[in-house]
């Protein structure tokens, strides 16, 4: 039912690590829930001509509908991380799931369009609370559950499911909610993406020509839509409800023991982090910026006259393709970790030149047709979403140790802080569309000299691997103390991390701790037989002295190791430790401690 992951350092048993066959069913359950999220946000903008019709609004109002994400995302957007630290992932993702499913039934309570105007805004704001978990969330689920050649697959899939989410919402939308185009007689043709039915009324986007019934019908179509979308977000609550723990019984990785206890402090720690703020801006001012742009992407192509749907099946093929790029790209930056920064920085110049070429065709100097805008829509939503999950992880690898929820929820809050300033400026009166395409170009221009002043650095991998990274406390193995004893060549090695201190927290108090620095018993315990490394559970009571993890003071050994004395410097109080017998493959240790007895 598991599988071992070998961390590939020989002082960690192999069966200390495991990653689990479920941790694919945990990782779709928690995109499933992302997707949801996702889809939700996306409700009005594809339907927004109706919209506005069955309730009186207008594009500002499509646009505050869509805002309301990044509103409540910053309200909340540094509790829910604190939340995942705290309690841990299960509470999180219900606590955030249970805010969309209130959100989603909000909006299904009346008809009435002012009554429903204030609620529907409410069930916005109580999706946008969910936003923090569902989005900023998927690299501590990659890293909870998935080894180190796994982390960017996991993100990515993960991050492709929550933006398809969107795409869903592009179709969906105009396929519950058809749109009524009118004729010339006293009929309306009412189309839609999936089916046309016919109603006897005039037409219904003729000029100021809308009747009652016309209206009650497209309330009547979006109420249909609301249901569907509130008994979706039921039933997936259910099955979290049902099993959805918060991390696996063993870890994955040596990063994954960790325990992250100083949240406030760690957000502290982060805003001095220069490369830190950097990579928070590039993901921030892009992706906020751009996702803003995507959700009112029919206002946008409205003044080129794209129809909705069209602009519905754009926006799905393009986001889509996105989701495809992100885990190929994805899959392949897993072999090629060290390289991430060189393919985001290709990623931001190719969506730059796909956006000035779209923004050409929108103001005429480039001559515009549906293939074009279908060309550049797709090749810019594919190389920004193929880019979002590698920033997770390199903003992950920049934070290290402090936790990857705490730093991504810190990036996906600068995100919609940027996104809620884009979709605020519809409230400008009469500031038009065009403005948007070129806020868009600048938002992804100005990352390229960023990322390229950026540092690559991987303290998270490194610590996998085997190699001390930079701030992460080490001490030394065992084997290491006692090479000199074992005839090892080259005296005390590299010290590597120490897994037994961070464990605690997945074992519990019957798990064996090996600790060299401080000790607390009265009884040493030492093992007979050691084949390939010395495990000592010894424990000390206070009578005897720690002997510190950090041995810089020298050992000194007697040539003869079958009756000598091996002396510590570091403060053992006189107390010495007895090595009998002969040392061959393994090493019989008999510690004779003053009035104690051997376990």
């Amino acid at each position: 039912m598991e599988q071992p992951y070998n961390i590939q350092d020989p002082g960690i048993p192999e069966s200390d690590f495991k990653v689990y066959k479920r941790r694919w069913y945990i990782l779709i359950l928690y995109s499933v829930y992302s997707f949801t999220q996702s889809a939700v946000w996306n409700t009005w903008g594809p339907i927004s001509r109706p919209s506005e019709e069955a309730f009186n609004w207008d594009d500002s109002m499509i646009a505050w509908m869509n805002n309301w994400g990044p509103i409540s995302y910053v309200l909340t957007g540094l509790f829910f991380p604190w939340l995942l630290q705290v309690k841990g992932l299960r509470w999180a993702v219900l606590v955030s799931m249970l805010c969309i499913v209130a959100g989603t039934f909000l909006r299904v309570i009346t008809l009435d369009p002012s009554t429903a105007t204030i609620l529907i805004h409410l069930g916005q704001f109580l999706n946008g609370v969910g936003g923090p978990i569902s989005s900023g969330a998927t690299p501590a689920v990659s890293a909870t559950w998935f080894s180190p050649t796994e982390r960017v697959t996991a993100t990515a899939l993960s991050t492709s499911i929550n933006v398809f989410g969107t795409a869903v919402g592009f179709i969906l939308g105009p396929a519950l909610v058809p749109e009524v185009l009118s004729n010339t007689s006293t009929s309306a043709v009412h189309k839609s993406l999936l089916f046309e039915s016919q109603h006897s009324s005039p037409g219904l986007y003729q000029s100021n020509n809308m009747t009652a019934a016309h209206k009650f019908q497209e309330r009547t179509d979006i109420m249909r839509y609301m249901y569907y979308v509130c008994g979706w977000s039921c039933f997936i609550f259910l099955v979290m409800v049902c099993y959805f723990p918060a991390k696996p019984p063993r870890p994955p990785c040596m990063s994954a023991t960790i325990e992250r206890q100083h949240y406030w402090k760690d957000l502290s720690t982060l805003a001095t982090k220069g490369h830190f703020i950097i990579i928070t801006l590039v993901f921030g001012v892009s992706t906020g910026v751009f996702g803003a742009w995507m959700s009112v992407l029919n206002i946008n192509l409205n003044s080129v006259s794209v129809t909705e749907e069209t602009a519905a099946w754009m926006g799905f093929y393009s986001t889509v393709a996105g989701c495809v790029g992100a885990v190929l790209v994805g899959r392949f930056a897993d072999c090629f970790v060290r390289h991430i920064k060189s393919l985001v920085l290709v990623m931001y110049i190719l969506a730059t030149a796909a956006l000035v070429v779209f923004s050409l065709m929108m103001v005429g100097i480039i001559t515009c047709s549906v293939t074009k805008l279908y060309i550049a829509t797709i090749i810019v939503n594919t190389v920004i979403n193929t880019a979002v999950p590698l920033l997770y992880e390199m903003a992950s690898e920049l934070a290290h140790p402090i936790s990857g929820g705490t730093a991504n929820g810190f990036l996906t809050l600068f995100s919609n802080f940027c996104g809620l300033i884009f979709l605020a400026m519809f409230s400008i009166p009469h500031i038009g569309s065009m403005w948007m395409n070129w806020a868009v170009i600048g938002s992804t221009a100005v990352c390229i000299p960023m990322l390229i002043c950026l540092k690559g650095q991987f303290n998270r991998l490194e610590m996998d691997v085997g190699i001390p990274a930079e701030n992460v406390a080490v001490v030394p193995e065992e084997d290491e103390v006692l090479e000199p004893l074992l005839g090892c060549q080259g005296g005390y090695s590299e010290v590597h991390v120490r897994k037994y201190m961070l464990l605690p927290q997945y074992y519990g108090t019957h798990n064996p701790i090996h600790t060299d620095s401080v000790m607390n018993s009265d009884y040493t315990r030492t093992n007979s037989d050691i084949s390939d490394h010395v495990d000592t559970d010894s424990v000390m009571s206070s009578d005897y002295a720690c002997i510190n993890s950090d041995i810089s003071d020298h050992i000194h050994t007697n040539s003869d190791l079958n009756s000598d004395y091996i002396r510590t410097d570091s403060d053992l109080n006189s107390h010495y430790i007895r090595t009998n017998s002969v040392i061959s493959d393994h090493v019989h240790t008999d510690s004779a401690m003053t009035s104690h007895p051997r376990l």
